[in-house]
């Protein structure tokens, strides 16, 4: 994630800043749910078994971020780094659905019968918005530096808080009649009156965050040739690590992440 000059130094010296934005993803599992019901400051009256009567399960996240690295060398391979990020957006995004079926009637149509049930179908969805400030250390060890093309890799650490975070929660129902003829369904769907779907936004506890990674990332040179454009890079990278997230009053929570960003460096030396 550095620039880095040919030359060695008995001390670590400011070589390169840098810039880039990504998108960050987690792995999420039924007990997300769990942890995001248990860290809202308003109770949704859900049952505790809701999760147990699920019929599907989802989840996704959509959270960018904004780094700014400033890159310290002393040997031309190595470099440690400091840096600020801004994370933005749905950090976690779960819908599952639950379906309850009531034996409503049973009619002998003579050569068969028909079992008539009644089913409600409700879906919820829970979206944790978040705003985060971070601040990131790295130690950082490259390819040849200079090469047009540089390969990367190393360990870091990123500690981040909220500054903002709400828990929006919504639910949609809708019922259907289910006619079961010669052991096939036939269903006819009713949606219930608009007033049965609403979405409540939700004061979140705020999160201390800490982050354990491993990026691995390659720098494309603009130019070998040209004075001011042989400076500046292209970067991409991938980071693949472990967040741990600490709320109020809750055990410490671990989930698995990567992210993927693109940016530029600009080499000082």
């Amino acid at each position: 994630m550095v620039i880095f000059s040919q030359e060695t130094t008995d001390s670590y010296r400011l070589s390169d800043f840098h810039f880039s934005m990504g998108r960050q993803m987690y792995t999420h599992h039924t007990d997300d749910l769990m942890q995001l019901y248990d860290n809202v400051k308003t109770d949704f009256g859900l049952s505790d078994n809701l999760m147990d009567n699920s019929g599907y399960f989802y989840g996704r996240s959509n959270t960018g971020f904004f780094n700014f690295i400033l890159g310290f060398t002393k040997k031309p391979t190595r470099s440690l780094n400091a840096g600020i990020s801004y994370y933005t957006g749905n950090r976690r995004n779960l819908s599952f659905s639950c379906r309850d079926k009531t034996r409503t009637d049973t009619v002998d149509a003579g050569d068969y019968i028909i079992y008539v049930d009644s089913v409600n179908n409700t879906f919820y969805n829970f979206n944790e918005i978040i705003s985060e400030i971070a601040l990131s250390f790295s130690s950082i060890y490259r390819t040849a530096p200079e090469k047009t093309i540089i390969m990367y890799s190393g360990f870091g650490i990123n500690v981040g808080y909220t500054i903002y975070s709400s828990l929006d929660y919504s639910k949609f129902s809708k019922n259907a009649n289910v006619y079961n003829i010669n052991g096939v369904d036939y269903e006819n769907y009713i949606f219930m009156p608009d007033n049965m779907n609403f979405t409540t936004k939700n004061d979140y506890k705020r999160s201390l965050y800490t982050r354990l990674f491993i990026p691995m990332g390659i720098n494309i040179r603009f130019s070998k040739d040209d004075k001011l454009f042989s400076k500046f890079y292209l970067d991409f990278a991938a980071l693949f690590g472990f967040e741990f997230q600490n709320q109020p009053d809750s055990s410490p929570y671990m989930r698995s992440y990567s992210a993927f960003s693109s940016g530029i460096r600009y080499n000082l030396n």
